[in-house]
C-alpha cells in the first residue's frame, strides 16, 4: 500500500495520513487492492486522517476498541461479525460519531503481508526458493 511513512511509531496498526474523504479512501483502497467493491459503514464525506488497520479476522474486541477511540477516524478490517462490529459501527455513525468502518475481505487484507513475508523470510532460509502467489478476490460483484 506504500503507507510505511504513515505508520505510527508506537502502534503498527495505526496510520496517520493527509486528510482525505471516506469516499476518496475507498477509491484508493479499491485501486490498490484491485477490488470491485468494499463494504462500508460511515459518512462518505467524512474527513479521514487517522486509520486503524486490522488484517484478517481479529476478535470483535479489537474492532470495538478501535472504533471507540476518538482519535481514530476509520477502521479498515479484513472481516468482522456483522451482528457485533457492524452494528456497533452503525450505532456510532447514527450517534454522529466521526468514525467509519471498511471491510476489505479476509484474504485481500492479508495479501500485502504475505508478499512482504517472502522478502523477510528469504534471507533466513538461504537457498530455499520462496514464492508469493497472489490470491485473487474470491467474490464477484453482480
Amino acid at each position: 500500500m506504500n503507507w510505511e511513512s504513515f505508520q505510527d511509531i508506537n502502534n503498527p496498526f495505526i496510520f496517520h495520513r493527509s486528510a482525505v474523504t471516506l469516499s476518496e479512501l475507498i477509491n484508493e483502497l479499491k485501486t490498490v487492492f484491485n477490488i470491485d467493491m468494499l463494504r462500508v459503514i460511515g459518512n462518505l464525506k467524512q474527513i479521514i486522517r487517522n486509520i486503524a488497520i486490522l488484517n484478517g479476522s481479529p476478535s470483535c474486541q479489537y474492532f470495538i476498541q478501535a472504533l471507540s477511540d476518538e482519535n481514530i477516524d476509520a477502521v479498515i478490517g479484513g472481516e468482522f461479525t456483522e451482528w457485533g462490529v457492524g452494528e456497533f459501527a452503525r450505532d456510532a455513525v447514527s450517534q454522529n460519531k466521526k468514525v467509519s468502518l471498511i471491510e476489505l475481505g479476509h484474504l485481500m487484507s492479508e495479501q500485502f503481508g504475505m508478499e512482504y513475508l517472502v522478502d523477510w523470510l528469504q534471507p533466513k532460509l538461504n537457498g530455499v526458493p520462496i514464492y508469493f502467489i497472489e490470491t485473487p478476490n474470491l467474490f464477484s460483484v453482480l
